[in-house]
């Protein structure tokens, strides 16, 4: 099933739109861009806690329930942490893909402990 976001690259990825002029990304502010990388990693990584602190709960508010059915009516938001593109914005920022992930390995291992305890 395709998102919306990847219906709309599929239709105009490559279509020439007339009078769109388009700018090499060195004439960008490339800090922006960086700033905006790292806002979807760490979106991405609240997203993830999240739904970890949700998977652990039998009663969940309206508001939560809610939040959980948006973030998966297109997946699993997890799936992100293993995709490349996941790999290539944490390169362009410079962090390692692989520390973040054991990082959120321990602290899934942390909550089941809390949950066992």
């Amino acid at each position: 099933m395709a998102t919306a976001t990847q219906e709309f690259f599929e239709l105009y990825s490559d279509v020439e739109i007339p009078g769109r002029v388009t700018e090499s990304i060195e004439q960008h502010d490339v800090e922006s861009c960086r700033q905006m990388y790292l806002s979807i990693i760490e979106l991405a990584v609240n997203d993830y806690r999240f739904l970890q602190r949700m998977a652990g709960q039998e009663r969940k508010s309206r508001y939560d329930r809610k939040k959980l059915r948006q973030m998966t009516e297109d997946g699993d938001p997890r799936e992100f942490f293993e995709s490349s593109w996941f790999e290539e914005v944490c390169n362009y920022v410079g962090v390692t893909p692989q520390l973040i992930r054991e990082n959120l390995e321990n602290e899934d291992a942390a909550l089941a402990r809390e949950l066992v305890a």
